[in-house]
């Protein structure tokens, strides 16, 4: 049992690193607005971090010149401003940056190795830290809704929007490959498609895996 349970794991995985390497298409589901056809475009390694500017995520918003109060802009390309668009749902061309965006912050894209244990660690132990040490700092734990409707501790995303490694993996392939849940057009000769959820549970499986290369440094 054991053996066959860790044989089904590491096919698992390996399906999960081939999704993690491969180039979508507009067939496949790409677009229409995104920051990469791939995870490891930004995620080199695989796994890795980048440091080039062109990987990096852009959040925007709007700031009032007058009261400096910072809104949300509401545009199809934000609050992530993605880079890259489909037109015609065929050619990738560059998107359009939403004209009331004058705050832009980078996000560079991190390292996924131990990523997964984050959420292997429970909610209770993160909420005991969030108590003040003595020194006037106090954390607060942010308490999101996750994809099956339960309030978890989020541990990932923007200012831990995100509760579970599965929706992180989901949440990746909606905002930087545009890639979601039977939206694919079927113009232009695209087959409807499903960002199904065994996609996500693999890619999610290989993330646990994914360890740092022997003589790399963390």
């Amino acid at each position: 049992q054991e053996t066959q349970s860790a044989a089904a794991d590491a096919n698992l995985a390996a399906r999960g690193k081939k999704s993690f390497q491969t180039d979508f298409t507009p067939r496949m589901g790409l677009g229409p607005l995104f920051n990469a056809t791939s995870c490891v475009a930004c995620h080199p390694g695989p796994g890795g971090a980048s440091i080039d500017e062109s990987h990096f995520a852009r959040r925007i918003a709007h700031m009032d010149p007058g009261s400096g109060r910072t809104v949300p802009i509401e545009h199809p390309n934000s609050p992530v401003a993605r880079r890259h668009a489909l037109r015609d749902g065929v050619a990738i061309v560059s998107a359009a940056m939403p004209s009331q965006a004058n705050v832009i912050s980078l996000r560079m894209p991190l390292a996924l190795y131990g990523i997964a244990g984050m959420d292997e660690i429970p909610d209770s132990v993160i909420e005991a830290q969030a108590i003040s040490k003595g020194d006037g700092i106090k954390g607060r734990a942010h308490h999101v809704v996750d994809s099956q409707g339960a309030s978890r501790v989020g541990r990932y995303g923007w200012k831990a929007d995100i509760a579970t490694l599965k929706d992180m993996v989901a949440n990746a392939f909606a905002n930087e490959l545009g890639v979601t849940s039977a939206t694919v057009s079927r113009e232009a000769g695209a087959q409807p498609i499903e960002q199904s959820s065994a996609q996500i549970e693999a890619v999610a499986s290989y993330l646990r895996a994914l360890r740092l290369p022997d003589g790399a440094k963390p």
